[in-house]
């Protein structure tokens, strides 16, 4: 077992904050993006009756946001309460990566990019993984949302989140970022939940932090300290994981990225 769990059940709310991932002073759980309870996101997903239709309706149904001259953005822009023609009492602006709600990525029909150098075919990783995790969950199938990293060999491509999923009795690595069906769930590559890296022909993804449904979140043995929970607050390491993924998702080989999505989907036949 590579794995550390803890109860999400037992950990601190404010532990719990990804404010940096958001805009400034707002406040919101990490598990606080799976908003499965959502009206958008139940009509999202309406008129899916099997997993593979769930998983297939994020692939189709969320684009990738490009701006005029055609390359990746993320940039998010909120304005409240007007104080004159053109301003507002309250503005807030995010050009970084912005991790949104399901129901916003259901609701906007767009999920993000991954940094800033990436050409138009990069993965929009964590909105359409934190979605399709969110189908998941409505549907009833036992789910990890991943975060960590890929590489091609010994080559390191990129910070990527993605899914694993119980379909048909196997754990199966599902990639939220392809354009096209997957025509059968036994064509997704079969993993090991217990492991922490797992190869996908010659690719190896691997996993800092997972979050087990909405009820745990398990984290990589060698990232994290026995001590955590007496000595070191919880939150500090879930920090450190993640400000460490976010770093990763900006050093990125864009075309080795497009690689990634090419190979992976000749693999599993799409």
């Amino acid at each position: 077992m590579d794995w550390k769990i803890f109860k999400i059940s037992e950990i601190p709310e404010e532990d719990l904050d990804i404010e940096f991932a958001r805009f400034k002073n707002q406040h919101i759980k990490i598990t606080e993006l799976f908003s499965k309870d959502s009206l958008q996101v139940k009509l999202f997903f309406k008129n899916c009756k099997t997993p593979l239709e769930y998983i297939n309706k994020v692939l189709l149904k969320i684009k990738y946001p490009l701006d005029i001259l055609q390359r990746p953005t993320d940039f998010h822009y909120y304005q409240a309460f007007r104080k004159y023609p053109t301003k507002c009492i309250l503005s807030y602006r995010k050009e970084t990566d912005y991790w949104q709600f399901a129901w916003e990525t259901a609701w906007l029909g767009y999920g993000d990019r991954q940094g800033v150098f990436e050409s138009s075919l990069a993965p929009h990783c964590e909105d359409s993984s934190i979605l399709l995790h969110t189908g998941m969950l409505l549907c009833g199938v036992n789910s990890y949302w991943i975060i960590g990293q890929v590489f091609e060999d010994n080559t390191f491509l990129s910070g990527h989140a993605f899914n694993i999923c119980k379909l048909d009795d196997y754990y199966r690595l599902v990639e939220s970022t392809f354009d096209k069906p997957i025509v059968s769930i036994n064509k997704l590559p079969i993993v090991d939940i217990n492991k922490s890296k797992w190869k996908v022909g010659n690719f190896t993804y691997e996993g800092f932090l997972m979050l087990k449904n909405l009820d745990e979140i398990w984290i990589r043995k060698d990232l994290v300290s026995e001590l955590v929970g007496s000595l070191i607050p919880f939150k500090i390491v879930f920090k450190n994981i993640l400000a460490r993924y976010m770093l990763l998702a900006r050093v990125r080989q864009k075309e080795k990225v497009k690689k990634l999505r090419e190979n992976f989907a000749k693999l599993i036949e799409i």
